[in-house]
């Protein structure tokens, strides 16, 4: 990817900043970088009557609330051909000509996986997510998801428990949070890692924007996890995507009664990678971060919390069976089930299925 010129770079910032489509963005891209050198808006002759015409409408309005904006949050832009765009986002179809972006943009040359999910998702997805997520940030995967709600907070979230980094693509644009909930989540993720979108700051969610954004987590991933997924989900589209890129997919299977994982299900028998742990994406060829499983180190736990974990280790995986086994009440359970899961010990302490990390 060459490197474009300063002007240029300026322009496309402006339009983008306007409203301007990125397809029509896209489209004066080409016609003014066709030639050998790259020629500024009104030295191509090449470039429609119309187009040129739209430029100029855009290139008329007032941005300066905007550019102030981009300079007060410390908002960086990165255009097609810069140094920091991501290569792998640039080699799509339909790559974004402009991208806001907010943290530490070295996360988008790392080892990466997106993850995908269901909005409304089931214990099970959730139990699984935070399982795969966890260890797999642990190993050094930066996890990409879309700060939606469930699979992808989840997602962002164990990310964040396990010390791991995390990349947020954003169906609005960057200074809102949609939705509203997930604030303390884009906190976070806004000290630590990554927010990327392709709008302007402040740009309201849309319906539409959600499946454009699709493209950028499918493209930005060395592969796609999809955790859980209806038949008919934006997951699959992602998904879809990634395939076309040429990324791995991976899909964790599910219940064949489950609406939630019909599309999952429908993944593998397409295809997909199955996913039975993390170990089945680590020691994919894709990631090549195969790395000796060694025993947790247990020597910072005190009495109550090993012989809790060793409980667990053994097969007792609720409140319940803990509390027969060990004689425990049920407050001394829940407060050192607590510890252990603060600790990335184990999870699923708020499940009927507690599981070791």
């Amino acid at each position: 990817m060459v490197g474009i010129r300063e002007d240029l770079r300026s322009l496309f910032v402006r339009l983008s900043l306007a409203g301007m489509p990125n397809a029509e963005m896209m489209e004066l891209y080409g016609y003014m970088t066709e030639e050998e050198e790259q020629l500024s808006l009104f030295e191509s002759d090449n470039i429609p009557e119309k187009l040129k015409t739209r430029t100029d409408m855009f290139l008329k309005r007032d941005l300066s609330k905007r550019e102030k904006v981009l300079e007060t949050q410390c908002i960086q832009t990165l255009v097609v051909g810069d140094d920091f765009y991501p290569e792998k986002l640039a080699l799509t179809p339909d790559p974004p000509m402009v991208i806001y972006a907010l943290g530490n943009l070295e996360l988008m040359a790392k080892p990466a996986l997106s993850v995908v999910g269901a909005r409304k998702h089931t214990d099970y997805g959730q139990r699984v997510c935070k399982k795969f997520v966890s260890q797999l940030a642990a190993s050094g995967l930066v996890i990409i998801s879309g700060l939606a709600l469930g699979i992808d907070k989840l997602a962002h979230q164990a990310t964040l428990d396990a010390g791991g980094e995390t990349i947020a693509v954003l169906g609005n644009g960057i200074g809102d949070c949609y939705p509203r909930s997930n604030r303390a989540c884009y906190e976070a993720i806004k000290s630590t890692g990554l927010i990327l979108s392709e709008y302007p700051p402040y740009t309201s969610p849309q319906p539409f924007r959600f499946p454009e954004r699709n493209r950028i987590i499918a493209a930005l991933g060395d592969g796609v996890l999809v955790v859980e997924a209806k038949e008919k989900s934006g997951s699959l589209i992602t998904a879809r995507l990634a395939a076309e890129y040429g990324r791995e997919v991976f899909a964790v299977c599910g219940n064949v009664d489950s609406i939630y994982s019909q599309g999952t299900n429908r993944l593998i028998f397409d295809g997909a990678s199955i996913a039975l742990s993390p170990e089945d994406i680590l020691d994919h060829p894709v990631y090549q971060m195969k790395k000796e499983k060694t025993s947790p180190d247990l020597s910072e736990l005190s009495l109550e919390e090993k012989t809790l974990y060793d409980s667990i280790r053994d097969g007792h995986q609720n409140t319940e069976a803990l509390m027969e086994h060990i004689g425990w009440d049920i407050t001394d359970v829940l407060s050192v089930l607590t510890m252990l899961e603060l600790k990335n010990y184990i999870t699923g302490v708020d499940s009927n299925c507690i599981e070791i990390l």
